[in-house]
Formats: structure tokens, C-alpha cells, sequence
């Protein structure tokens, strides 16, 4: 299971938890739901813009 933290620009953010099967659609779904906002760009570490149909570990998320 993914915990993650995901903040908006402005600064507010919220925690989402994902299974390891997710997709970066997934945690856009969770962020949108959490924070609210319809329209979002999902940056993953690195800065790297992310891309919907990759799944949470190939965008570079790990456990810990």
C-alpha cells in the first residue's frame, strides 16, 4: 500500500493511500477527490511530469 502526499501548488495538500497496483490515473481519481480540484498535472519525484496509463512504480514511487 502507497501512502502519499499530494499538494497543490498553493500549498494545501492531502494524504491518499494506494495499492501497489495502481496507476498514476489512480492517484489522480484520489488527489482530485481529496483536494477538490477537477483539473490537475501530477509532477512525480524528480519533477518528472507523470502520465496516466503508467503505473505508480513505473513513475518512480517506492515503498517507505
Amino acid at each position: 500500500m502507497f501512502q502519499l502526499h499530494v499538494v497543490l501548488a498553493s500549498g494545501r495538500g492531502a494524504a491518499v493511500s494506494l495499492s501497489q497496483s495502481s496507476t498514476v490515473f489512480d492517484l489522480e481519481t484520489a488527489a482530485q477527490e481529496a483536494l477538490g480540484q477537477r483539473f490537475l498535472k501530477l509532477i512525480g519525484p524528480g519533477g518528472r511530469l507523470l502520465y496516466r496509463e503508467e503505473s505508480l512504480q513505473e513513475a518512480g514511487f517506492e515503498e517507505g
